[in-house]
């Protein structure tokens, strides 16, 4: 992000409510107003919706800096959407109409927000894109990689390290299958080095690799 903008950002929402959530906590439900604009500062929170059938899909995670649901905020458009921390969370919430005042003549910090929007729908469309036509393989494959761009660490040119321990439930309910199978399916890519373990932190060892894997168990 652009480093003015940045400042900006975490300037107007510091004169604000600070608010911390321990894992699991939602912050948002979907239907329901959203009680302001929230600023990410520290952790992880995810987006996502429950389908009539009781399944979640998630449509996105954020990390620090993030600001949302800039939809609402910006367009008037209903909460569709449930907010949960990942991880224990440290945010700004300010009231909309003065996030939209401060917002009016930043050009740069629009531009900004456009960008990480942006971001956040492309990542989306490509990841459907695999969800739909993919094997599970390649569906955790996606998940994987769409989580590693998001908030993964790189500890290497090739590898990145998560900073928390991803769920199997979380990972099964987005791609649509059970955590029995998810559990096959990183023990595969286990086997075959892709991935390991520490303290359960998950590390990719090559993304490359991990690329090429989906591509090819989406042919």
């Amino acid at each position: 992000m652009d480093i003015n903008a940045a400042d900006k950002l975490k300037a107007f929402f510091s004169q604000h409510r600070h608010l911390q959530y321990n894992k699991g906590e939602l912050l948002v439900r979907a239907e329901d107003d959203p009680s302001g604009v929230y600023y990410l500062h520290e952790g992880v929170v995810d987006q996502y919706v429950i389908s009539e059938k009781g399944d979640e899909f998630i449509v996105a995670f954020y990390e620090p800096i993030a600001i949302f649901p800039l939809a609402w905020a910006i367009n008037d458009s209903p909460n569709i959407f449930f907010y949960e921390a990942l991880v224990a969370s440290c945010l700004y919430r300010a009231p909309k109409d003065e996030f939209l005042n401060f917002i009016e003549n930043e050009s740069r910090v629009i531009l900004e927000l456009l960008r990480m929007e942006i971001s956040h729908i492309d990542e989306l469309l490509s990841r459907t894109i695999y969800l739909t036509q993919g094997n599970v393989h390649a569906k955790l494959a996606t998940v994987l990689l769409a989580g590693a761009k998001w908030f993964g660490k790189k500890t290497s040119a090739n590898s990145v390290t998560f900073d928390f321990k991803i769920l199997e439930t979380k990972l099964a309910s987005t791609i649509g299958t059970t955590p029995e199978t998810i559990s096959r399916e990183l023990k595969l890519l286990k086997e075959t080095g892709l991935i390991q373990f520490n303290k359960n932190i998950l590390t990719i060892n090559d993304i490359n690799k991990l690329e090429e894997e989906r591509s090819q168990s989406s042919l």
